[in-house]
């Protein structure tokens, strides 16, 4: 099996005393075995929509996705604090998160190519060309990384997201990102040893690979897979012509 088990433990409470509403809502809370929430994307581009997300997640979530791509890699690079633009954004993300709720924070060095961040310096000449296994990009991204759990204080952390992208992009693509996150995971396991650390593919993405393709796709993916706690899967329908047919 792929990855280290993970077992939750739910510890349901019986009562003689006849349900009401509230107590019904509490017991079907306490039988899910799992969490349910949502990522902070609002349903609009207005103020309006932003705090109706967040309080919406505040309110009937117990768990957030903060799905954070792009990297302020000037600042990184030259040892700066990010933008008070970047951190009070990151602020709101925070305030959706719901009461005794966990966090799923996720971030990305980019898809392909090192991807800049948003409300961020511009990207800095020292990176332009730089592959993910770059010493100088490693050394910046696992900073990054650092950061973001510092500020986050995230229950799971994903380092890539849907980093199977990535190796469509190419093999050299690939093998740098895998270095890259090899590094990063055994660097923070040290400093967070219980905090689960991997990274996230897309299902799509490999059931539209058939043959010897699909199987060399799935041995380049085992490079990391002991650098992973736990596997996420994402999954769009569309992009596989609305089916699931392997």
């Amino acid at each position: 099996m792929l990855g280290k088990a993970t077992r939750w433990v739910t510890v349901l409470a019986m009562t003689t005393l006849l349900p009401t509403s509230a107590s019904c809502q509490e017991e079907k809370t306490a039988a899910r075995h799992f969490r349910m929430g949502f990522t902070g994307f609002p349903h609009d581009i207005s103020i309006e929509a932003v705090i109706q997300a967040r309080e919406f997640s505040r309110q009937n979530a117990d768990i957030i996705a903060h799905h954070i791509e792009g990297v302020p890699w000037a600042e990184l690079v030259a040892n700066k604090p990010f933008s008070n633009e970047l951190m009070n954004e990151w602020k709101g993300k925070k305030e959706a998160t719901p009461k005794g709720g966990k966090i799923y924070l996720a971030i990305s060095p980019g898809r392909g190519d090192l991807k800049p961040g948003e409300k961020s310096l511009p990207f800095p000449k020292e990176l332009v060309g730089k592959s993910y296994d770059d010493p100088v990009v490693m050394k910046a991204y696992l900073s990054y990384c650092r950061r973001m759990v510092e500020f986050f204080q995230p229950d799971y952390l994903g380092i890539g997201i849907e980093v199977n992208e990535i190796y469509r992009v190419g093999p050299d693509k690939w093998r740098a990102y895998a270095a890259l996150h090899r590094h990063v995971y055994q660097e923070l396991k040290r400093d967070h040893p219980d905090l689960p650390i991997f990274a996230s593919f897309t299902l799509h993405g490999m059931l539209n690979e058939t043959g010897r393709k699909r199987e060399a796709m799935l041995m380049a993916f085992s490079e990391i897979m002991p650098y992973d706690d736990l596997l996420a899967v994402s999954f769009y329908p569309f992009i596989r012509g609305g089916t699931t047919d392997i």
